[in-house]
């Protein structure tokens, strides 16, 4: 049965033209040949829509193992902070810095949450002075009579861990090193006199380095930079006392592979390894990571490297972690549709927008959007009745709503099939149905109809 409410259009001219031809004849005019008009309303060809299959894989997708955030957005505070007894710092919330080619600021990631009790699990970690914030700031207070942090080396350094954790569970803790009381052999208190080991930090590449079994790749150089501290200052390598350059070299150790992901299961892999691939004058010091053929695909790796600056009081190093995804990373991992759009469309008419663009996870800066990737292909998930009524026409989300029930507010789920058989989880695009009453104000008394926005 039509709706009371669908306009119905009646074409008179077919009619008049008959009329007048039986006219001209009756008055004994000759008679005339009259066409009937061409309908000057016909609507343009529909275009067929393009994601006519839909892969049975659900909102989900195929859930391909995604990178964990922290490879691409690691939360970047100054190399180091200094208080003295008594004295209260605030340490601002995080910012996120790649150093690889070049050191460069990117937008904070969405959805993380931070623990305000982080735990730690060492005597100098996290002490019940240092308060931590939702966000990943930090009040130090630090007592009048601050015991020693029990460190060694007879250096006051504290350790402050941050942890936050994404939508997906993934978690990761930040360490930031708290300087005590730094005094020179007089008593005085020295801020600048600290020792190398809390000075720098080295800094590795912050996006995500994907090896596949059978590959070696190598990374030139290592970023002492500190963005937080000194903005637009490159650091150089440190330099022992002898202007030595200090020394870096693989780690290896059980003790220390045991804090370390997956780094048991690297080596435990014939043909695994991590070699320094040169250290001589003149030469960027470059480090080479190798994935035997047969080696299983393990994920997130962190393999830990030594950084020995000398033996001043006692051992002085760091031990960080070289990030790796060691595996075949499918594209519904690597790419993820940024898309920032919405449709407002008419009952009986027709709004377009268009698709994502994709940022690339394993690109050096996640601002980069390259272009759509080659065989991807959008498709409007099966969810309720959205597809009657959206659809992916010439590689735009086009939505024709049919219906006066349509009307209003909907988030509409979109996918991505790509060309290696992954898709993607879905996106929602906003689309807000309107009819021709929406679009006027009220009349009031005698007053006129005023177009909204007009």
């Amino acid at each position: 049965m039509r709706s009371i409410f669908t306009p119905r259009k009646v074409d008179l001219r077919p009619a008049l033209a008959a009329s007048m031809a039986a006219t001209l004849a009756i008055s004994g005019t000759a008679a005339v040949s009259v066409t009937a008009p061409v309908a000057a309303y016909a609507q343009a060809a529909v275009p067929d829509r393009e994601d006519k299959e839909v892969p049975s894989v659900g909102l989900q997708g195929t859930n391909e193992e995604q990178l964990p955030w922290f490879l691409t957005y690691r939360p970047t505070y100054a190399d180091y902070y200094v208080a003295d007894p008594g004295e209260t710092i605030e340490i601002p919330a995080p910012e996120y810095w790649e150093f690889y080619p070049e050191t460069v600021q990117r937008s904070a990631p969405e959805g993380l949450t931070w623990s305000t009790q982080p735990a730690g699990g060492e005597a100098w970690q996290n002490p019940d002075w240092a308060e931590f914030h939702d966000d990943g700031s930090v009040t130090v207070k630090v007592p009048e009579d601050v015991r020693d942090s029990g460190y060694g080396m007879n250096q006051n350094v504290w350790t402050l861990f941050t942890e936050a954790t994404d939508p997906s569970g993934y978690s990761f803790k930040t360490s930031i090193p708290l300087y005590v009381n730094p005094r020179d052999s007089n008593g005085n208190i020295v801020k600048g006199k600290l020792p190398d080991f809390v000075r720098y930090e080295p800094k590795f590449p912050r996006h995500p380095i994907v090896i596949a079994p059978g590959e070696t790749k190598i990374f030139e150089g290592v970023a002492f930079d500190d963005p937080i501290r000194n903005p637009n200052v490159n650091v150089d390598w440190p330099l022992k006392k002898n202007g030595d350059k200090i020394e870096y070299k693989v780690e290896k150790q059980q003790s220390i592979l045991d804090a370390s992901h997956n780094a048991n299961k690297f080596y435990g892999v014939e043909g695994n390894d991590a070699t320094i691939t040169y250290d001589t004058p003149g030469k960027t010091i470059g480090t080479a990571i190798t994935v035997d053929k047969n080696s299983p695909e393990l994920g997130w790796v962190e393999i830990p490297f030594t950084f020995m600056y000398g033996k001043n009081e006692g051992p002085e190093y760091d031990i960080p972690n070289f990030q790796i995804f060691v595996g075949n990373l499918k594209d519904a991992a690597r790419f993820t549709a940024d898309f920032r759009g919405s449709i407002t469309v008419g009952v009986q008419d027709s709004g377009a927008v268009d698709g994502p663009k994709f940022i690339d996870a394993t690109s050096v800066n996640k601002d980069d959007v390259p272009a759509t990737p080659q065989g991807a292909k959008l498709f409007v998930s099966d969810v309720n009745n959205n597809r009657d009524w959206v659809r992916i026409e010439n590689g735009k989300i086009v939505a024709r709503p049919n219906d006066l029930s349509l009307k209003g507010k909907h988030n509409v789920p979109v996918q991505i099939a790509f060309a290696d058989g992954s898709v993607s989880p879905a996106f929602n695009v906003p689309i807000t149905v309107t009819t021709q009453n929406d679009q006027y104000d009220p009349i009031i008394g005698n007053g006129i109809a005023t177009k909204v926005g007009a």
